[in-house]
């Protein structure tokens, strides 16, 4: 019995070490993967922040150049009109000129023709220059608008691949950590998570044979250790008794004359008489025990087993069996059919 309680002592005690080993091997791998994973991303965080920063301000300068390039076009166009204005304006102010050298002196004929000629000669200028930027403008704006825009293109796509590389490395890294954060896991953590829910899992499906297996094992041995108790205090109190009614006859016999004393008691006597209270002893024990139920030795038999007509069960007892092995537990036959009696 003691072996049994020091056995069973020492695999609770194992199972629970090796339990309490694999959850904290497991809690610390866990842990510490978890750390490295939350630095991954963390590192994958700055870095897109930083890209998409340098992606912003590469932007900014590209939209700063192109308005630039808009505002030097615009300035130029200003320029022209602002010729074209300043051509009419001397050309006003020449035919006032002339007008006024005319009705001031016939010599200012000649300047007049000259001046004429001049202005003439001007506007033919202003008109070819007027031509000619209406002629470039368009072929300029062309070209300024076509070079801007394969620039920007061009840093789009250049930074979109370079973005797409660094996903595309950084992927790599989170997959490679999260191939090392399951295969870093040691074997015998993984060895002793599988048996450990194995023992769990099989524990869980077969409690209530455990639960009363270990009930009728205790039972039994409670029932033993009653019985050994009662035996014992029966043959105390025998002998105490017998010894009292030994000394007690002796004091009377030799108080007794010596003519009326009696003989001494014979052995055989008194090995008779111990041998038929052990009967009686054992008598009452088997009788306990036909009243008793054979599982749990606790509550009376009450339930009538058919077709083997053993009465050998309690009610309790009757509802686990069925849960467990429906058959006698005296003669391991199926059970049909129950009934309940009144021993």
């Amino acid at each position: 019995m003691f072996d049994a309680i020091i056995t069973a002592y020492n695999v609770i005690y194992s199972v629970i070490y090796y339990s309490y080993y694999v959850s904290l091997k497991c809690g610390q791998t866990i842990v510490t993967q978890s750390a490295n994973l939350a630095n991954n991303v963390v590192n994958f965080g700055l870095i897109l922040l930083e890209s998409l920063k340098i992606f912003l301000e590469d932007i900014y300068g590209t939209v700063v150049l192109i308005y630039g390039s808009f505002m030097h076009l615009f300035d130029v166009i200003l320029g022209v009109i602002g010729d074209i204005g300043s051509g009419f304006s001397k050309i006003i102010l020449e035919i006032c000129r002339v007008y006024e050298v005319i009705l001031n002196s016939p010599l200012a004929v000649i300047r007049v023709i000259r001046q004429l000629f001049v202005c003439i000669r001007d506007l033919i200028i202003l008109i070819g220059a007027g031509v000619w930027f209406a002629i470039t403008i368009v072929p300029l704006s062309l070209c300024y608008l076509t070079t801007s825009t394969a620039k920007l293109v061009l840093s789009l796509i250049i930074e979109t691949f370079d973005k797409i590389k660094q996903c595309t490395e950084t992927i790599k890294t989170v997959l490679y950590d999260l191939y090392y954060f399951v295969t870093d896991v040691p074997l015998e953590s993984l060895a002793g998570l599988i048996v450990g829910l194995s023992i769990a899992y099989i524990l869980f499906q077969f409690y209530v044979v455990i639960y009363a297996f270990l009930r009728a094992r205790f039972t039994s041995y409670k029932q033993i250790i009653r019985q050994n108790c009662a035996v014992l205090y029966n043959n105390i109190l025998q002998k105490i008794t017998v010894r009292q009614r030994v000394i007690y006859r002796r004091i009377l016999e030799s108080r007794r004359p010596l003519h009326l004393r009696r003989e001494p008691i014979n052995r055989r006597v008194l090995v008779a008489r111990r041998v038929i209270q052990q009967e009686e002893s054992k008598n009452e024990d088997s009788f306990l025990d036909q009243r008793f139920c054979v599982i749990c030795q606790e509550r009376q038999k009450c339930i009538l087993i058919l077709p083997c007509r053993h009465v050998c069960l309690c009610s309790e007892c009757n509802s686990q069996l069925q849960m467990y092995n429906n058959t006698c537990p005296m003669c391991r036959k199926d059970i049909e059919r129950t009934m309940k009696v009144f021993v």
